[in-house]
């Protein structure tokens, strides 16, 4: 890549002393050579702005140039944005907020897509979520709302957003043309609290924002899921706002979208909330109809727990789970089909190479390498390596154990970390150590609506359910059914559950099993594969018909310039005779003439010709006098 161009760096701050010494640090040695940076204090209270000065201090010379406005008074995010930009320099504008920071190579990364996008307006890309203390609480931002990044094109990047992401994230990239304080016609409206999505919005009104495949910077929260300390009235006010400003830029279908999700906020912040459920069941329609989901529930699960489980949840949009002791992702899962459905939740497995695979394909969920006990602590860990699957007895013998030594966390205290407040099922299936398990949840606190735990080490086993049942019942859960594997019990506030987990996966609940799903997926590759193969034979003796047409069209081309060649010929042949001709007949005229001058005749006539012309000449002299 060519030289880059001048960029900037704008960073609002308000009250965050302990964390913008760490969001102007990553701005150093971004890759990019000397920035701009930009630091707007918008009357903090506490000791930010002496941090700022002093990091500038210490930093003096490592910028092409720092400024520091400080205000009297607090004006507002937006406005901080608009005063910012307007006294930047830079062609390219990275916003940064004073408590988030850059990742190593995110400012180069996100600074390289904009370059290599001309077109761009602004460009967005993936965050982690960090705690307070800077520990990771979630890998991919965008991968909790089930985006699509294939889909983030200029042809689908409204709709994949409008379907599965309020906003493109809180840290955005610009072009300074696009603003008014650099010459542009956006600028941020200081009357809505949703700055970052009122400028997605322009830009995709104008298909003029792009996405940059990168996990470039960490976005600072107290715990994972966020809960908006904002007011929820005035926030889904301003979305509503927002969506309804540029809806009229977009086709019918999508513009019809945007005006039923904006009344849904609009109706639900002023308390009408049969309206906006209305408006909200309109969208989910559209939703369905967009994402494409499968017809038929694919289970994975070795019971087939999710057919009977999703009898009784189906009808909850993005639920949550808990699942203690998952062997993997997808084999023998019994939250893979909830998770592919928008649901998330949390994973424990102490086992090292099967969190490893949770962590890497359930971005969405929150994934813990401990161990679900009694009691917070440590203990040995023992595990088999790199065995896919359930593990058993034969090969523990034959693969040998590993031991580990794995943080022990009560339930309870995992769910108050991490939990988003409703658990809407909780599984239990830790090989024999339920009732520990069981012994660390506090269920007067947290109450799963449905309860799902393996009551046999096996197929074959016996139950062992004696030590753990009682207590699950004198919490208020009424036992509902038996798969010969999992006991299921339900929370009797949510009583009309029941019905629906008494009964055996059937024939109604129209679902297949993960296996014949596969079976289908490779028949139907097999079968495109083969329609591909003959497509590509028909193809090709089309290529051959048309290549023999043109054979035969270039040999006809052929003969028709040999024959203009011997027509030419003639003709050159004809005109060489007739001027050899014309030729002869000069040469004759000359002679004859040559022959009369010389003869006798000629000679003796000579004085009367002289004469002739004399007399001549005479009379034309007197008839002019």
């Amino acid at each position: 890549m060519g030289a880059m161009p001048a960029i900037s760096i704008v960073i609002p701050t308000f009250n965050h002393e302990s964390f913008v010494r760490e969001a102007m640090d990553s701005t150093l040695d971004s890759g990019l050579g000397q920035v701009e940076v930009l630091v707007c204090d918008d009357a903090s209270t506490d000791g930010t702005r002496e941090e700022i000065r002093e990091w500038a201090r210490q930093h003096e010379g490592e910028f092409s140039r720092f400024l520091f406005v400080e205000h009297d008074r607090n004006t507002g995010t937006a406005a901080t944005l608009n005063e910012l930009i307007a006294q930047s320099r830079g062609d390219i504008i990275h916003v940064l907020a004073s408590d988030d920071f850059f990742l190593p190579g995110g400012l180069l990364a996100k600074t390289e897509g904009m370059v290599a996008n001309p077109g761009w307006a602004g460009a967005f890309c993936d965050g982690k979520a960090v705690a307070l203390d800077g520990s990771v609480l979630q890998e991919s931002l965008m991968a909790v709302s089930s985006i699509d990044p294939a889909r983030l094109g200029p042809e689908n990047i409204a709709e994949e957003l409008l379907y599965h992401w309020g906003e493109p994230g809180n840290l955005l990239s610009f072009r300074s043309w696009a603003f008014k304080g650099r010459g542009g016609e956006f600028e941020y409206d200081s009357t809505v609290f949703c700055e970052d999505l009122d400028f997605a919005w322009w830009a995709m009104s104008r298909q003029a924002l792009g996405y940059i495949p990168a996990i470039c910077y960490a976005y600072r929260c107290r715990s994972w899921p966020q809960t908006s300390s904002r007011s929820p009235v005035r926030e889904r006010r301003d979305i509503a706002h927002v969506l309804a400003k540029y809806a009229p830029a977009f086709p019918l279908q999508l513009a019809d979208c945007m005006h039923n999700l904006a009344f849904e906020h609009f109706y639900r912040a002023a308390n009408d909330l049969e309206l906006a459920d209305a408006h909200m069941r309109r969208f989910k329609a559209e939703l369905a109809s967009y994402s494409g989901q499968p017809a038929s529930f694919i289970s994975y699960a070795r019971n087939h727990e999710d057919v009977v489980l999703w009898r009784a949840l189906g009808h909850v949009e993005h639920g949550f789970y808990v699942d203690v002791g998952p062997d993997d992702p997808k084999e023998d899962s019994a939250t893979k089909a909830f998770y592919d459905r928008g649901w998330h939740g949390i994973n424990v497995q102490p086992v090292a190479q099967r969190y490893d695979r949770l962590r890497e394909e359930r971005l969405r969920d929150v994934n813990l390498a401990m161990v679900a006990g009694a009691a917070n602590g440590e203990a040995l860990g023992l595990g088999v390596p790199a065995i896919p699957g359930r593990t058993s007895a034969h090969q523990v013998r034959a693969h040998g154990l590993v031991r580990t030594r794995v943080p022990v966390r009560t339930l309870a205290s995992i769910c108050d970390d991490h939990s988003m407040g409703q658990i809407h099922f909780l599984r239990i299936g830790v090989g024999g150590a339920e009732s520990e398990v069981i012994d660390g949840m506090d269920f007067g606190r947290w109450r799963p609506w449905v309860v799902v735990i393996e009551a046999a080490l096996s197929e074959a086993g016996p139950e062992t359910r004696e030590e753990w049942e009682p207590i699950i019942l004198n919490h208020g859960y009424q036992f509902t059914h038996f798969d010969g594997l999992n006991r299921y019990y339900v929370a009797e506030e949510h009583a009309e559950l029941q019905a629906a987990l008494r009964t055996q996966p059937n024939v109604r609940d129209d679902f297949v099993s993960a296996r014949e799903a596969e079976a289908a997926a490779v028949a139907q590759e097999a079968d495109q594969w083969a329609k591909a193969c003959a497509a590509r034979a028909t193809g090709a003796e089309a290529r051959a018909i048309n290549a023999e047409a043109r054979t035969q069209d270039a040999e006809a081309r052929e003969q028709d310039a040999a024959a203009r060649a011997q027509d030419a010929e003639a003709r050159a042949q004809h005109a060489e005779a007739r001027a050899q001709h014309a030729e002869a007949r000069a040469r004759d005229a000359a002679a004859q003439i040559v022959a009369v001058t010389r003869s006798i005749s000629w000679r003796v006539t000579a004085p009367l010709r002289w004469l002739k012309r004399s007399g001549a000449v005479t009379a034309e002299r007197r008839s002019s006098d």
